[in-house]
């Protein structure tokens, strides 16, 4: 079955307003205050954290979703650290 054009921009339009719809909903902002609140309370990862975390992986285990096994994580040292450091402060 094929969709023709002007179908595809119809819906493309109707996803696009209900976006800015979505978006300029003020029922969502009072939210989001709530989430800020909750970050403020977590103290941040130390990196020595972080090390310890990859120090204390088993290693020959099956990677998981991201295709990245124990070994890989170890091997990197210092540069893989402050990556995952980075990804753990940052998110």
């Amino acid at each position: 079955m094929e969709i023709s054009l002007p179908f595809k921009l119809d819906v493309t339009e109707r996803w696009k307003t209900y976006s800015q719809e979505l978006m300029a909903d003020d029922s969502t902002d009072s939210h989001s205050h709530n989430i800020e609140a909750t970050e403020e309370l977590e103290p941040p990862i130390l990196k020595q954290e972080v090390e310890k975390a990859v120090q204390r992986l088993r290693e020959q285990k099956a990677a998981g979703n991201d295709d990245i096994v124990t070994e890989m994580l170890k091997a990197t040292e210092g540069a893989g650290i402050k990556i995952l450091d980075h990804f753990c402060t940052n998110i």
